[in-house]
């Protein structure tokens, strides 16, 4: 999964800037940031929601399909710095009881200066849904 990541990240830092953008995305690292956390609505309200969040905030992969049936989800959302940091985010929902368990993982490359761009796309989905200040400082 990670060559495939980083394929996508350096074409979507590509799209921004140039062939110059794509060599350079090439050469840096993939940094992840995921988290865990619960939602009291059932899986299929849940899978909805998410769905329209993504579709809102961010834009679909086409080399990885989302499933809303199987509650997997992946978008490319702006991040870091003006949100000019293609991030790719993943969430898979699982049914717990009457509740949705959600798992994100964000992955986005750094450079030099950190932009924490993984941290900041996980945290920004998980206030949308929840609605409250993220847990961790950004």
């Amino acid at each position: 999964m990670g060559d495939l990541e980083s394929k996508i990240l350096v074409r979507e830092l590509g799209r921004l800037g140039g062939f110059g953008a794509r060599w350079a995305a090439r050469r840096l690292p993939n940094v992840a940031f995921e988290t865990h956390f619960e939602l009291k609505e059932s899986l299929i309200v849940a899978a909805g929601i998410v769905e329209g969040l993504l579709t809102k905030m961010g834009r679909r992969i086409p080399e990885l399909a989302s499933d809303p049936n199987a509650g997997l989800f992946y978008a490319v959302v702006g991040s870091g710095h003006l949100d000019l940091n293609p991030t790719i985010v993943r969430i898979e929902l699982q049914s717990f009881e009457s509740r949705t368990s959600l798992f994100i993982r964000a992955v986005a490359k750094e450079g030099a200066i950190k932009q924490h761009s993984a941290r900041t796309a996980v945290e920004k989905i998980r206030v949308a849904l929840v609605g409250e200040a993220p847990s961790v400082s950004l």
